[in-house]
């Protein structure tokens, strides 16, 4: 009676939910009438009496609408779409949209995607993809989105989608976008810098008149991929005018050395050796750069030792390593001067270079090469020695080089030939006799290895740490040693101390205490005294006998 006289009214009951035990159907159909249709469609289980009202969703709150087909089945939800779009597209679409977004993955991107396509929707399409296609690893969801973007003209989105999707068929959308034949290039330029499609990118625009695409790839996109560009234009046989003008409008960094490769590899190598030139004239300080030259430099023997040497910007590994087959010895200058240590000592031994290998390693001062090339299996050990002590060491002006090579002849255990090193650095009249460094090696190495002349070393030298000799000595059982070092220097407490502690002679303490008469070194002798239980001695000396200061104690 209300849905036929007040349907307002009627309209209230059914959202009170007052009733269950009705004509659901016929009810239904007086609501369709009385134009509440959502009411209608609450009530309606027919799918034909569905799809006549839902299409109208001008009448039908948006929201709802879209919850309402969470009732329905997967075929129902289609056909009704279906009937919506066939019915009024333009007013339907984005109520379609919504739904295929919320329920994607119950209807299945496929079937949603061929019902768009079966209405030539490309904007219902785009929207649709669009907000799945970041959440799916579909690639037929995200070439589809590609189509769609470019078919509503939505290139800067197709940009982006190329850019950083990484499930799409790669081949599949280089061939779509070369056939689009869109008035921007960049997102093809985008698939085949991404997938390495270069070379047929380059093809494609050259063949079709497209060359501006191709400065806009090496300056905007990717500068690194200019030598393959260069490389792909010098297969079509582009002539050099716009190889240089394309080399010279590229502003970033990219591999000189894969440009050389390129260039190289075609018999073309001359053709960049301007750009080159005008690069580093310019200012530029790329170690490519550098590189590149010095191999030009290299093989058409332009004074590469010179470049070498005095050059500190091109990367001595690569330029080394590229040497090696060519000149061993711009090799090793390379690798010295780019500290290449384990290339060098390789390129030293396989070419019998062990004066250049010697000179180096005094002035590496590495303990770790040391050791490296002076194992006992190294083949070559005894050739490298012969060279430190002929050539190297004689040769040097710097005292730390000396001391470093010192110090690892010790450490390799190498004492003759260390020993016979440092008696000619240090006991002859050279520049490094007085040096302290020197001199402490020296000693320690005796200590250590020969501790019969540590004495005569001792009495001839003046320039040693006599405290820390005089512990390390201690340390070896060398008392006597100590006690001559501790003397020497005038060390009369520490020296008393060696007597009594290690030598264990208090005798010779109170002799050295009597000869030296120092309040330290009565009171050491004393306490040594008292501990031994010598007590008589420790008290019993006559005030006289006893420096000055200690008689009012008495």
């Amino acid at each position: 009676m209300n849905l036929l006289n007040a349907p307002q009214v009627a309209d209230a009951i059914l959202g009170n939910e007052m009733f269950s035990h009705y004509d659901r159907p016929r009810i239904a159909n007086l609501c369709e009438k009385a134009g509440l249709l959502q009411r209608a469609l609450e009530h309606y289980e027919d799918i034909a009496d569905i799809k006549r009202v839902i299409v109208h969703t001008t009448a039908l709150n948006a929201e709802w609408l879209v919850n309402y087909f969470s009732r329905l089945t997967t075929d129902q939800s289609l056909e009704c779409m279906k009937e919506m779009l066939r019915i009024n597209i333009r007013q339907n679409l984005q109520v379609v949209i919504q739904v295929a977004t919320k329920y994607s993955d119950i209807l299945g991107p496929v079937k949603i995607i061929e019902m768009f396509e079966s209405f030539k929707s490309s904007e219902g399409l785009y929207y649709y993809l669009g907000s799945v296609v970041n959440l799916s690893q579909d690639p037929e969801v995200h070439f589809k989105y590609i189509q769609a973007a470019t078919r509503t003209g939505q290139i800067r989105e197709v940009e982006r989608i190329c850019r950083e999707s990484n499930y799409y068929n790669p081949e599949k959308v280089k061939n779509f976008l070369k056939e689009a034949k869109l008035p921007d290039q960049l997102p093809l330029i985008i698939v085949c810098d991404r997938f390495d499609f270069v070379h047929d990118l380059v093809l494609y625009l050259y063949q079709n008149g497209l060359t501006n695409f191709i400065e806009v790839y090496v300056q905007r996109v990717n500068s690194a991929r200019c030598p393959q560009v260069i490389g792909g234009l010098l297969d079509v046989d582009c002539d050099e005018g716009t190889i240089k003008s394309l080399l010279a409008s590229v502003t970033g960094t990219f591999p000189i050395d894969e440009l050389v490769e390129e260039v190289e590899k075609r018999n073309r190598l001359k053709l960049i050796l301007p750009w080159l030139e005008s690069r580093i004239q310019a200012g530029q300080t790329d170690p490519a750069l550098y590189n590149a030259l010095a191999k030009i430099y290299i093989d058409s023997n332009n004074n590469p030792e010179a470049f070498l040497k005095e050059n500190n910007i091109y990367e001595p590994l690569v330029v080394g390593k590229y040497c090696e087959k060519r000149d061993p010895y711009l090799a090793y200058i390379a690798y010295a001067k780019g500290f290449c240590d384990d290339e060098l000592i390789r390129i030293t031994n396989e070419n019998s270079m062990f004066k250049q290998q010697a000179r180096y390693l005094v002035k590496r001062r590495r303990i770790e090469l040391w050791q490296q090339v002076l194992v006992a299996d190294n083949l070559h050990r005894r050739a490298l020695i012969d060279q430190v002590t002929a050539t190297a060491i004689p040769e040097c002006t710097d005292p730390d080089d000396v001391s470093g090579t010192v110090k690892a002849f010790m450490q390799n255990d190498l004492p003759l030939e260390l020993i016979e090193m440092l008696e000619k650095i240090i006991l002859e009249p050279t520049s490094f006799s007085d040096n302290r460094n020197l001199q402490n090696l020296l000693l320690l190495t005796a200590i250590r290895a020969d501790k019969g002349k540590v004495v005569n070393y001792i009495n001839k030298l003046n320039g040693y740490d006599a405290q820390e000799i005089a512990r390390i000595a201690v340390e070896h059982g060398l008392n006597e040693e100590a006690f001559t070092i501790y003397k020497k220097y005038n060390e009369h407490a520490l020296a008393i101390n060696v007597l009594v502690d290690n030598i264990a002679s208090i005798d010779r303490g109170l002799e050295y205490a009597v000869k030296i008469n120092q309040p330290a070194v009565w009171s050491r002798l004393a306490k040594a005294q008292l501990d031994g239980l010598r007590i008589k001695d420790a008290i019993g000396r006559r005030p006289q006998q006893l420096p000055r200061s200690h008689r009012t104690l008495q």
